[in-house]
Protein backbone atom coordinates (compact mmCIF):
# COMPACT_ATOMS: atom_id res chain seq x y z
CA UNK A 1 0.00 0.00 0.00
CA UNK A 2 2.64 2.50 1.01
CA UNK A 3 4.23 1.73 -2.42
CA UNK A 4 1.58 2.56 -4.16
CA UNK A 5 0.80 6.08 -2.26
CA UNK A 6 4.63 6.70 -3.04
CA UNK A 7 4.03 5.70 -6.88
CA UNK A 8 0.92 7.98 -6.78
CA UNK A 9 2.23 11.00 -5.41
CA UNK A 10 5.74 10.83 -7.59
CA UNK A 11 3.09 10.80 -10.51
CA UNK A 12 1.18 14.13 -9.47
CA UNK A 13 4.88 15.57 -8.95
CA UNK A 14 6.15 14.78 -12.23
CA UNK A 15 3.07 16.33 -13.89
CA UNK A 16 3.19 18.93 -11.76
CA UNK A 17 7.05 19.75 -12.55
CA UNK A 18 6.14 19.44 -16.64
CA UNK A 19 3.58 21.32 -16.22
CA UNK A 20 5.60 24.35 -14.68
CA UNK A 21 8.71 23.54 -17.42
CA UNK A 22 5.37 24.24 -20.06
CA UNK A 23 4.51 27.31 -18.34
CA UNK A 24 7.93 29.18 -18.49
CA UNK A 25 9.13 27.74 -21.82
CA UNK A 26 5.74 29.17 -23.05
CA UNK A 27 6.05 32.12 -21.11
CA UNK A 28 4.94 35.24 -23.94
CA UNK A 29 6.98 37.66 -21.64
CA UNK A 30 10.27 35.62 -21.82
CA UNK A 31 12.57 36.18 -24.68
CA UNK A 32 14.05 33.17 -24.56
CA UNK A 33 10.96 31.45 -24.64
CA UNK A 34 9.18 29.72 -27.72
CA UNK A 35 6.17 31.87 -27.18
CA UNK A 36 7.74 34.88 -26.79
CA UNK A 37 5.21 37.66 -27.95
CA UNK A 38 7.29 41.00 -28.34
CA UNK A 39 6.04 41.78 -25.24
CA UNK A 40 8.43 42.39 -21.86
CA UNK A 41 7.56 42.91 -18.21
CA UNK A 42 10.06 46.12 -17.39
CA UNK A 43 8.97 46.60 -13.18
CA UNK A 44 6.79 48.84 -11.58
CA UNK A 45 6.17 52.26 -11.27
CA UNK A 46 5.87 54.07 -8.12
CA UNK A 47 3.51 56.74 -7.60
CA UNK A 48 2.66 58.48 -4.34
CA UNK A 49 1.48 56.13 -1.69
CA UNK A 50 -2.05 56.23 -1.49
CA UNK A 51 -3.06 58.21 -4.81
CA UNK A 52 -6.49 56.85 -6.20
CA UNK A 53 -6.09 57.68 -9.88
CA UNK A 54 -8.75 58.38 -12.27
CA UNK A 55 -6.39 59.14 -15.48
CA UNK A 56 -3.08 58.43 -16.89
CA UNK A 57 -1.01 59.57 -19.81
CA UNK A 58 2.52 60.24 -20.86
CA UNK A 59 3.32 63.61 -21.51
CA UNK A 60 7.23 64.23 -23.19
CA UNK A 61 7.95 60.64 -21.99
CA UNK A 62 6.64 61.44 -18.24
CA UNK A 63 3.61 59.73 -16.92
CA UNK A 64 1.00 62.03 -15.49
CA UNK A 65 -1.42 61.31 -13.30
CA UNK A 66 -5.04 62.52 -12.29
CA UNK A 67 -6.49 61.94 -9.15
CA UNK A 68 -6.28 62.51 -5.46
CA UNK A 69 -4.90 61.96 -2.45
CA UNK A 70 -4.71 62.54 1.10
CA UNK A 71 -1.51 64.86 0.94
CA UNK A 72 -2.31 67.03 -2.15
CA UNK A 73 -5.91 66.55 -2.41
CA UNK A 74 -7.18 66.44 -5.87
CA UNK A 75 -4.29 66.68 -8.07
CA UNK A 76 -2.25 66.74 -11.40
CA UNK A 77 0.72 64.46 -10.88
CA UNK A 78 4.01 64.62 -13.19
CA UNK A 79 6.51 61.88 -12.69
CA UNK A 80 10.03 63.50 -12.76
CA UNK A 81 11.56 60.20 -12.08
CA UNK A 82 11.22 56.60 -10.78
CA UNK A 83 10.57 57.96 -7.23
CA UNK A 84 10.06 62.11 -7.40
CA UNK A 85 7.23 64.28 -9.02
CA UNK A 86 6.02 67.82 -8.87
CA UNK A 87 2.40 68.96 -8.77
CA UNK A 88 0.52 71.01 -11.85
CA UNK A 89 -1.76 73.70 -10.63
CA UNK A 90 -2.51 75.39 -7.06
CA UNK A 91 -3.65 73.58 -4.17
CA UNK A 92 -7.61 73.48 -4.56
CA UNK A 93 -8.24 73.70 -8.29
CA UNK A 94 -9.07 70.87 -9.50
CA UNK A 95 -12.17 68.79 -7.48
CA UNK A 96 -12.87 65.50 -8.56
CA UNK A 97 -10.48 64.85 -11.66
CA UNK A 98 -12.47 62.65 -14.24
CA UNK A 99 -10.20 62.40 -17.01
CA UNK A 100 -7.30 64.40 -18.49
CA UNK A 101 -4.96 64.33 -22.43
CA UNK A 102 -2.70 66.72 -23.94
CA UNK A 103 -1.75 68.45 -27.31
CA UNK A 104 1.27 67.54 -29.46
CA UNK A 105 2.93 70.62 -27.60
CA UNK A 106 2.88 68.77 -24.35
CA UNK A 107 -0.20 71.10 -22.63
CA UNK A 108 -2.50 69.21 -20.48
CA UNK A 109 -6.24 69.68 -20.42
CA UNK A 110 -8.36 68.41 -17.25
CA UNK A 111 -11.77 67.79 -16.81
CA UNK A 112 -13.36 67.54 -12.64
CA UNK A 113 -16.65 68.00 -11.61
CA UNK A 114 -16.99 71.06 -12.77
CA UNK A 115 -18.67 73.09 -15.69
CA UNK A 116 -15.32 73.98 -17.42
CA UNK A 117 -12.01 72.51 -18.98
CA UNK A 118 -8.68 73.29 -16.42
CA UNK A 119 -5.46 73.83 -18.56
CA UNK A 120 -1.81 72.91 -17.88
CA UNK A 121 0.37 74.49 -20.36
CA UNK A 122 4.01 73.41 -20.92
CA UNK A 123 5.72 75.77 -17.87
CA UNK A 124 2.83 75.48 -16.13
CA UNK A 125 0.46 78.15 -16.36
CA UNK A 126 -2.81 77.22 -15.56
CA UNK A 127 -5.87 78.20 -17.24
CA UNK A 128 -9.77 77.49 -17.87
CA UNK A 129 -12.71 77.63 -20.42
CA UNK A 130 -16.28 76.64 -20.15
CA UNK A 131 -17.78 73.89 -20.99
CA UNK A 132 -21.13 74.99 -23.20
CA UNK A 133 -23.45 73.73 -25.12
CA UNK A 134 -24.79 71.55 -22.43
CA UNK A 135 -28.21 70.41 -20.32
CA UNK A 136 -25.46 69.62 -17.34
CA UNK A 137 -22.84 67.28 -16.52
CA UNK A 138 -21.83 64.11 -14.82
CA UNK A 139 -18.78 61.65 -15.79
CA UNK A 140 -16.73 63.26 -18.46
CA UNK A 141 -13.70 61.96 -20.43
CA UNK A 142 -11.82 64.13 -22.41
CA UNK A 143 -9.18 63.54 -25.90
CA UNK A 144 -7.32 65.57 -27.99
CA UNK A 145 -7.02 64.66 -31.30
CA UNK A 146 -5.57 66.28 -34.61
CA UNK A 147 -5.19 69.70 -32.27
CA UNK A 148 -8.70 69.47 -31.41
CA UNK A 149 -10.72 68.89 -27.93
CA UNK A 150 -12.90 66.74 -27.86
CA UNK A 151 -15.70 66.13 -24.78
CA UNK A 152 -17.72 62.99 -23.90
CA UNK A 153 -20.73 63.89 -21.20
CA UNK A 154 -22.61 61.27 -20.05
CA UNK A 155 -25.46 63.29 -18.50
CA UNK A 156 -26.79 64.35 -22.05
CA UNK A 157 -25.18 61.74 -24.44
CA UNK A 158 -22.68 64.21 -26.41
CA UNK A 159 -19.48 63.91 -27.68
CA UNK A 160 -18.65 67.71 -28.04
CA UNK A 161 -15.80 69.44 -30.02
CA UNK A 162 -13.61 72.25 -29.36
CA UNK A 163 -10.17 74.15 -30.74
CA UNK A 164 -7.40 74.21 -28.19
CA UNK A 165 -8.43 77.21 -26.91
CA UNK A 166 -11.91 76.53 -26.11
CA UNK A 167 -13.77 78.02 -28.99
CA UNK A 168 -16.73 75.54 -29.46
CA UNK A 169 -16.93 73.78 -32.85
CA UNK A 170 -19.45 71.25 -32.90
CA UNK A 171 -21.70 68.63 -30.89
CA UNK A 172 -22.83 65.21 -31.79
CA UNK A 173 -25.66 63.61 -29.77
CA UNK A 174 -24.93 59.67 -29.40
CA UNK A 175 -27.52 57.74 -27.36
CA UNK A 176 -27.79 54.53 -29.67
CA UNK A 177 -26.32 52.32 -32.03
CA UNK A 178 -27.33 48.63 -33.81
CA UNK A 179 -26.08 47.04 -30.69
CA UNK A 180 -28.66 49.44 -28.68
CA UNK A 181 -28.85 52.40 -26.41
CA UNK A 182 -25.57 54.26 -25.83
CA UNK A 183 -24.64 56.26 -23.00
CA UNK A 184 -20.75 57.88 -23.95
CA UNK A 185 -18.04 56.66 -21.31
CA UNK A 186 -14.18 56.89 -22.20
CA UNK A 187 -12.91 58.60 -24.78
CA UNK A 188 -9.45 57.49 -26.35
CA UNK A 189 -7.51 57.97 -30.01
CA UNK A 190 -5.89 56.19 -32.47
CA UNK A 191 -3.92 56.97 -34.86
CA UNK A 192 -6.66 59.67 -36.74
CA UNK A 193 -10.04 58.32 -35.17
CA UNK A 194 -11.80 58.59 -31.72
CA UNK A 195 -12.98 56.38 -29.93
CA UNK A 196 -16.25 56.31 -27.54
CA UNK A 197 -16.85 53.25 -24.67
CA UNK A 198 -20.23 52.48 -24.13
CA UNK A 199 -21.44 53.07 -20.76
CA UNK A 200 -23.68 50.33 -20.51
CA UNK A 201 -22.12 47.78 -22.55
CA UNK A 202 -17.89 48.46 -22.32
CA UNK A 203 -17.77 45.75 -25.45
CA UNK A 204 -19.18 48.20 -27.73
CA UNK A 205 -17.47 50.79 -29.25
CA UNK A 206 -18.08 54.28 -31.44
CA UNK A 207 -15.49 55.29 -34.02
CA UNK A 208 -15.48 58.59 -35.19
CA UNK A 209 -13.68 61.14 -37.28
CA UNK A 210 -12.57 64.33 -35.97
CA UNK A 211 -15.46 66.02 -37.66
CA UNK A 212 -17.55 63.89 -35.19
CA UNK A 213 -18.67 61.77 -38.39
CA UNK A 214 -19.51 58.23 -37.62
CA UNK A 215 -17.40 55.72 -39.04
CA UNK A 216 -17.57 52.64 -37.20
CA UNK A 217 -19.93 50.87 -34.54
CA UNK A 218 -17.75 47.57 -32.91
CA UNK A 219 -19.25 44.83 -30.62
CA UNK A 220 -15.48 44.29 -29.70
CA UNK A 221 -14.70 40.28 -27.63
CA UNK A 222 -13.99 41.80 -24.35
CA UNK A 223 -15.01 44.73 -21.98
CA UNK A 224 -13.18 47.56 -22.72
CA UNK A 225 -11.94 50.41 -19.58
CA UNK A 226 -9.02 52.57 -21.46
CA UNK A 227 -7.02 52.81 -24.78
CA UNK A 228 -4.37 54.74 -25.53
CA UNK A 229 -2.78 55.30 -29.48
CA UNK A 230 0.25 53.72 -29.86
CA UNK A 231 2.30 54.54 -33.20
CA UNK A 232 0.03 53.44 -35.94
CA UNK A 233 -1.60 51.33 -33.56
CA UNK A 234 -3.95 51.02 -30.30
CA UNK A 235 -2.91 49.26 -26.61
CA UNK A 236 -6.70 48.98 -24.77
CA UNK A 237 -6.57 47.18 -21.42
CA UNK A 238 -9.62 45.21 -20.46
CA UNK A 239 -9.95 43.90 -16.67
CA UNK A 240 -7.35 40.79 -17.12
CA UNK A 241 -6.24 41.23 -20.60
CA UNK A 242 -4.24 44.08 -22.82
CA UNK A 243 -5.14 44.17 -26.61
CA UNK A 244 -3.22 45.31 -29.45
CA UNK A 245 -5.45 46.93 -32.05
CA UNK A 246 -5.25 48.23 -35.66
CA UNK A 247 -7.52 51.80 -36.18
CA UNK A 248 -11.09 50.03 -36.67
CA UNK A 249 -9.76 47.79 -33.30
CA UNK A 250 -8.95 44.80 -35.76
CA UNK A 251 -6.60 42.56 -33.66
CA UNK A 252 -3.07 42.35 -33.73
CA UNK A 253 -2.30 40.83 -30.56
CA UNK A 254 -3.53 40.10 -27.29
CA UNK A 255 -1.52 39.93 -23.64
CA UNK A 256 -1.16 40.05 -20.01
CA UNK A 257 -3.66 37.33 -18.91
CA UNK A 258 -1.33 34.66 -19.56
CA UNK A 259 -0.27 32.00 -16.55
CA UNK A 260 0.75 33.81 -13.16
CA UNK A 261 3.31 36.40 -11.84
CA UNK A 262 3.63 40.10 -12.53
CA UNK A 263 3.76 40.15 -15.66
CA UNK A 264 -0.40 39.61 -15.79
CA UNK A 265 -2.89 41.92 -16.15
CA UNK A 266 -5.52 40.96 -13.30
CA UNK A 267 -7.54 43.97 -12.33
CA UNK A 268 -6.76 46.36 -15.80
CA UNK A 269 -7.92 49.80 -15.17
CA UNK A 270 -6.15 52.21 -17.37
CA UNK A 271 -3.25 52.51 -19.95
CA UNK A 272 -1.01 54.69 -21.57
CA UNK A 273 2.28 54.54 -24.18
CA UNK A 274 5.34 56.20 -24.34
CA UNK A 275 6.27 56.57 -27.76
CA UNK A 276 9.89 58.13 -26.88
CA UNK A 277 10.81 54.63 -25.13
CA UNK A 278 7.68 51.83 -27.10
CA UNK A 279 6.54 51.52 -23.57
CA UNK A 280 3.38 50.67 -22.47
CA UNK A 281 1.91 51.57 -18.77
CA UNK A 282 -0.96 49.65 -17.67
CA UNK A 283 -2.30 50.18 -14.26
CA UNK A 284 -3.44 46.73 -12.71
CA UNK A 285 -5.43 47.18 -9.41
CA UNK A 286 -3.09 49.52 -6.98
CA UNK A 287 -0.01 49.10 -9.21
CA UNK A 288 1.37 51.03 -12.31
CA UNK A 289 3.12 48.30 -14.54
CA UNK A 290 5.42 49.19 -17.61
CA UNK A 291 5.93 46.87 -20.45
CA UNK A 292 8.15 46.93 -23.41
CA UNK A 293 8.60 45.54 -26.80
Amino acid sequence: MKKLVVSVLTAVLLVVFASCKDLKRNNPYDPAGSAYGGVTYKGDVWYPDNTLISSMIVVSGGLVFGGSNPVDGDCVIKMTGDSTYTLAGYPGEFSGIKDLCADNSGNIYVVDSSATVKTVSVSDVTGSWPIVHTSGIDNLSIECLNNSIFISNNADMTITKYDLSGVYADTLTLSSTTYGSFVPGRLFKGPNSLYVINTLDQKVIVELSDTLVKEGELDFQDVIIDGAAAGAQIQMVAGQAVYKVEEGLNLISKWGNFGVGPGRVLNGKLVAYDSLNNWVYVQDGLTIKKFGE
